[in-house]
């Protein structure tokens, strides 16, 4: 996957809906892909976690590496995040299409 990034979106949706645990490997590989996409200069949002995951996630406190913003309930909050808010507006002026505003990413 990191050897892909410069061929993604500017937008990266990461789905946690099918995954149904996590741990600190797990946590870890999202920490080092957040900070790969966005070294890349594109924004990187997690959504959808189950309860499991979601607990693991807080309790870790994944969002001071990633930001609060930046994890959602789902991929329709997600894909209106605060932090994709500036975003929206460049790809508006560009007129791209509505299918690439941004890759989303199943985690199973």
């Amino acid at each position: 996957m990191i050897s892909q990034i410069p061929q993604l979106s500017y937008i990266v949706v990461v789905s946690l809906r099918n995954m149904t645990a996590l741990d600190a490997t797990g946590l870890q590989s999202f920490e080092n892909l957040a900070a790969q996409v966005r070294e890349s200069g594109r924004a990187i949002v997690f959504c959808g976690a189950r309860q499991r995951p979601k607990q693991m996630i807080v309790d870790a406190n994944f969002h001071e590496h990633v930001g609060a913003e930046n994890i959602c309930e789902n991929v329709t909050v997600g894909r209106s995040a605060p932090v994709l808010s500036g975003r929206k507006e460049t790809r508006t002026n560009h007129k791209r299409p509505a299918h690439s505003m941004g890759l989303h990413i199943r985690i199973r």
